[in-house]
């Protein structure tokens, strides 16, 4: 995905309209630049396996957040390898750097909605993306540059909101393909701890509001909400390891035992776990319920959970006016808007899972 030296690219640059056909300017020396994505041209269609697809797949240009995340993704890529395998590491913190020159040069070039083929994942902002590609690259080497990098990135008004109302607004900041600035601030976690912990307490607080004792007070659950409560965790987490004070590692034990059945269905969003599981996700492979043979979900992945706000899909057309927040969700295949899986929701479910088994004798 990510261009070599030397050879141009087509790309979108400056604010351009969405969902029409984008301006594409060319750009001889388009190296280190990162394709925004690879789809297919439209929707596959339900229960097909990978082999029996024939739709062209289209190569979307580069942008510059896609760029971002490979720099930042690469630091730690560099980071996690450093020990195991030295030169696997150098060639993640060479991609890295390549991604992070690139995007310097080409500031502007952002990531829209013009074919059908998947979902948007539209990014016209990259401020946070700068942050934690920043953040990530001057924990892998310490160098000045990248420090001075980070603290000249304004985020003022990111998200439409201040950094000061972080509290006030903390949706606004759990982590997602378009927000990446928590990312960021977990790596700068040791110099920003009193932000992890005032966020945190916000998050506790909810806790006297929540009749289930969950640090996640809401009346309306968005979609994806089990991936909103996990990523709390990750927060709280991050402030247990911080300051190792209990409450917060209790605030993702009473997040977790939600997504394992403390709710009001009695129902397990983890496949695989618990007396009663779910096993008819929204996925195009994992659909026994329609194709007779195909697989059934493995074990460990995350259902995206009750939604009363967008409630779009056939079956929850039908459950409109007669479910609360917490209870509108089916375990049906064309519940998409509360039975989907993505990679992104099932990312903080193994973080939260991971810390408490590391934390377990604290």
């Amino acid at each position: 995905m990510q261009i070599p030296k030397g050879q141009s690219a087509w790309a979108a640059r400056g604010a351009q309209e969405t969902d029409t056909p984008l301006t594409l300017v060319k750009i001889e020396d388009a190296g280190g630049l990162v394709h925004h994505k690879v789809h297919s041209e439209t929707w596959p269609a339900d229960a097909v396996y990978p082999h029996e697809f024939t739709q062209p797949r289209r190569l979307y240009p580069p942008s510059t957040g896609a760029t971002l995340n490979v720099a930042a993704i690469g630091a730690i890529c560099a980071r996690i390898w450093q020990e195991i395998d030295t030169g696997f590491s150098k060639k993640c913190w060479a991609a890295s750097q390549a991604a992070y020159q690139a995007a310097q040069k080409y500031p502007d070039i952002y990531g829209y909605n013009n074919f059908d083929g998947g979902g948007p994942y539209s990014d016209n902002t990259v401020r946070d993306e700068f942050y934690w590609a920043a953040a990530e690259a001057l924990e892998t080497s310490g160098q000045t540059d990248y420090q001075d990098d980070l603290q000249s990135i304004s985020l003022d008004n990111l998200y439409t909101i201040t950094p000061d109302s972080y509290a006030d607004e903390p949706l606004s900041f759990a982590p997602s393909f378009s927000k990446t600035l928590w990312l960021g601030e977990l790596t700068n976690a040791v110099r920003n701890t009193d932000k992890i912990t005032k966020i945190a307490e916000r998050y506790l607080a909810d806790i006297a509001d929540e009749p289930l004792h969950i640090p996640y007070a809401r009346d309306v659950y968005k979609w994806g909400s089990n991936s909103e409560i996990a990523n709390r965790g990750i927060i709280l987490g991050q402030a247990y390891l911080l300051t190792g004070e209990a409450k917060y590692r209790d605030g993702v034990v009473h997040l977790m035992d939600y997504l394992l059945g403390r709710n009001p269905l009695g129902q397990s969003y983890v496949s695989g776990y618990g007396e009663q599981s779910y096993v008819n996700p929204h996925h195009r492979h994992w659909s026994h319920s329609l194709r007779q043979g195909a697989p059934i979900v493995p074990a460990g992945v995350l259902s995206g959970g009750p939604n009363n706000d967008n409630m779009s899909d056939p079956i929850a057309k039908t459950q409109i006016g007669t479910c609360q927040a917490q209870s509108c969700w089916t375990d049906h295949y064309s519940a998409w808007t509360q039975n989907e899986v993505t990679i992104n929701w099932n990312a903080p479910l193994f973080w939260i899972a991971a810390f408490l088994d590391a934390t377990d004798s604290q």
